[in-house]
């Protein structure tokens, strides 16, 4: 019995000690100065929603966002939050143009 609480003990530090997960999607990655990206910023996290410092976006004009969307996952018995942000964005200039992450 002992050593069956102390597992479930580790697992709960485990889990509520994961760091957030990040992660950025764009779409499509090459279009003219008509045309506009899809830049979806992705976040998975635990408990509490870290801070989010939303990029300048130098070279894009912002055409919509950031369009949020919410959702909860609950797999053997833990949770996990995962919110995105998406922006469309048009390019201001012809040339590379780098989409930031998050900061």
């Amino acid at each position: 019995m002992r050593v069956i609480l102390f597992f479930i003990s580790c697992c709960w530090f485990v889990v509520a000690r994961a760091q957030p997960s990040v992660q950025l999607r764009v779409a499509p990655l090459i279009t003219t100065t008509q045309g506009t990206v899809k830049a979806t910023y992705t976040i998975a996290y635990q408990r509490n929603l870290p801070n989010i410092n939303f990029p300048e976006f130098k070279g894009w004009r912002v055409i919509e966002g950031p369009i949020q969307a919410s959702t909860k996952r609950i797999n053997d018995g833990g949770t996990t939050y995962v919110n995105t942000y998406t922006y469309t964005l048009q390019p201001q200039q012809v040339g590379s143009i780098t989409v930031p992450g998050l900061g």
